[in-house]
């Protein structure tokens, strides 16, 4: 028996940890699949005759999340990488968003209406990517984590401001 120490990123709730341990323990040739998700480790004891590291690896990757082995201080750095990218992501949606929100009073201006569709879904659909990439994952493996809920939420928020814009349903 092999036991392996992987570093698993993209998971956003308990839920996917769970759906990662419900596949790989259901493998012929695992003997044991412990996920921690508040330390994003996974903990795989496997037979190599029966299944290779890169066939667990192809696994946790179809699901949707990225794996890699190495060690804690490579995945530090990695995690680091990860939060830089979610904090540009956050300024920008806010960035866009704060027009929105101080124009939101602005009910006669079809203008303004315009510009702020434009603002909306620009965020909608490039600082929300994240979301809907996770939720397609999810969805795609035949379970829900928090990413299908965002996506349905605010893709229905959306989606009915659009409507309610262009049919004039304002003011």
């Amino acid at each position: 028996m092999t036991k392996t120490t992987y570093f698993i990123s993209g998971m956003s709730c308990v839920n996917c940890a769970a759906r990662i341990d419900r596949a790989l323990t259901g493998q012929d040739g695992i003997a044991r699949a412990a996920v921690n998700f508040a330390m994003a480790e996974l903990l795989v004891e496997y037979d190599e005759g029966k299944i290779t590291a890169a066939e667990i690896e192809r696994t946790v990757a179809g699901l949707g999340y990225g794996i890699r082995g190495g060690s804690r201080a490579e995945s530090g750095a990695e995690i680091q990488v990860e939060l830089r990218s979610q904090l540009f992501w956050f300024l920008f949606a806010l960035a866009l968003s704060l027009p929105i929100m101080a124009t939101m009073t602005l009910h006669g201006s079809r203008s303004v209406g315009w510009i702020n569709l434009l603002l909306a879904t620009i965020v909608q659909f490039s600082a929300g990517l994240t979301f809907y990439r996770g939720a397609w994952f999810a969805v795609k493996s035949g379970s829900a984590n928090m990413d299908v809920l965002v996506a349905l939420g605010t893709t229905a928020a959306y989606g009915y401001s659009v409507i309610a814009f262009l049919a004039g349903w304002h003011d």
